[in-house]
């Protein structure tokens, strides 16, 4: 299991500063191409109408703004970001969608800002994964979550599954001369082998772990550029230095790599995910 760097940290959190625009450009149609992800991560929390529903990393509000329509206008979701740019770029799109049934604020999943209890589920969707300490990022969620309420935390498979992503990112990298490190990579993915965060929630107190793996392949037609929200969201600082020349040049990199996942006038592709839950325990030690 890969971890961050204390200076990988830092960098990364850098990055998401910078990136919120893109991350708000790409919102709604990401939203849309990973709703079955989505609802999967939402139906492990046990998410239902009326929930309170605190959703950690939210980025640009995913599954946030899908929870709203599950929480109904008697619950209420809590999207959370550790970067301010983030968060500013997710109540743009909240007020733009009219969701009255969203709040989003600035918090650190390890040092969350809410009362014990506060909450009937929380969620975080390829987030845990950039936490300086997982385990303590787990304890905090189960902290504000309330006694037998679910916590589920999605995040990626092995690379090798996940060509939609990391090939992409890869040959990406490669033409813009590596501006996303290799810890990176390997960090993105350091709880992809099956029991690792089963055995963290454990670890922070939580109870009944479920696992389940999520793969999708999807059938993508070729001429469509499905790696362009990758490349602006991940390689922002280059990607924006870039003139529309080199932009292009980038786009065919990135496509010519995708070649040997060509079938016909189709790519086959591959994305791989690992859902685990586990909720509070009803009593604790000291109440039983």
């Amino acid at each position: 299991m890969q971890n961050w760097s204390e200076d990988s940290l830092n960098l990364s959190r850098a990055h998401y500063d910078e990136a919120a625009s893109y991350w708000g450009k790409w919102a709604d149609q990401l939203a849309e191409q990973q709703i079955k992800v989505n609802l999967g991560l939402l139906a492990a929390a046990a998410v239902k109408p009326g929930a309170r529903l605190l959703d950690l990393a939210s980025g640009a509000g995913e599954p946030a703004v899908t929870a709203s329509a599950m929480v109904g206008a008697e619950g209420l979701v809590t999207a959370t970001d550790i970067s301010v740019p983030m968060v500013q770029a997710l109540a743009q799109r909240l007020a733009r969608l009219g969701l009255s049934n969203v709040t989003c604020r600035q918090a650190d999943m390890e040092a969350l800002p809410f009362a014990d209890g506060s909450f009937d589920a929380v969620t975080c969707r390829y987030g845990l994964m950039y936490a300086r300490d997982a385990v303590r990022a787990l304890s905090e969620a189960a902290r504000v979550v309330r006694p037998a309420g679910r916590i589920a935390v999605m995040v990626w498979g092995p690379e090798a599954n996940n060509s939609v992503v990391f090939h992409g990112m890869r040959a990406a990298n490669t033409f813009l001369g590596g501006p996303m490190p290799e810890e990176g990579f390997l960090a993105a993915t350091r709880f992809a082998e099956p029991g690792v965060l089963a055995a963290m929630m454990t670890s922070a107190g939580l109870v009944d772990a479920r696992e389940q793996e999520l793969i999708v392949e999807p059938r993508i037609k070729v001429g469509i550029p499905f790696w362009a929200p990758l490349l602006e969201m991940n390689a922002t600082e280059v990607w924006t230095g870039l003139t529309p020349d080199e932009q292009k040049k980038a786009h065919q990199a990135v496509a010519q790599a995708y070649e040997p996942f060509r079938d016909g006038d189709h790519y086959m592709l591959k994305s791989h995910m690992r859902i685990v839950s586990a909720k509070r325990p009803e009593t604790t030690a000291s109440q039983a």
